[in-house]
C-alpha cells in the first residue's frame, strides 16, 4: 500500500508537469472540487518502469496528503517525512515538498 501511494504521487506530479496544464492552485481546480479539467491531449496510459508519458518522478514519504498543487513553475505535494531531506525535521511528521515543474528537482 505504501509503495502504491508513493507511485501515485510521483506519477500524478509527473503527468501534471508533462501535460502543460494551466496553473492549479487548489486540488479539484475550483472551490466545488468537481475535478473537471480543461486540459487537452492528456496521456491515457503511462509506464513507471519505462518512463512512457512521465516527465519525471520523485521520492515522497510513505503517505501522501491530498494531491499535487501547481503554482509558479513548482509542484507542491503534502507527504510525511519518511525520507528525511531536512536533518532539522525528524520523526514521522507531515511536510510539504516542492519540486521544480520542468524537471522534478527537489527544492
Amino acid at each position: 500500500m505504501k509503495l502504491k501511494r508513493f507511485l501515485s504521487g510521483c506519477v500524478i506530479a509527473g503527468l501534471i508537469a508533462s501535460a502543460g496544464i494551466a496553473e492549479e492552485i487548489m486540488w479539484g481546480f475550483t472551490p466545488d472540487r468537481n475535478l473537471v479539467s480543461d486540459a487537452k491531449n492528456l496521456p491515457t496510459s503511462w509506464n513507471t518502469e519505462t518512463g512512457e508519458n512521465i516527465a519525471w518522478k520523485a521520492d515522497l514519504g510513505a503517505q501522501s496528503y491530498a494531491g499535487p498543487i501547481r503554482i509558479g513553475g513548482k509542484i507542491f505535494m503534502g507527504t510525511n517525512n519518511q525520507i528525511e531531506r531536512n536533518p532539522k525535521i525528524t520523526g514521522d511528521k507531515g511536510v510539504i515538498m516542492a519540486f521544480q515543474e520542468s524537471d522534478g528537482k527537489f527544492l
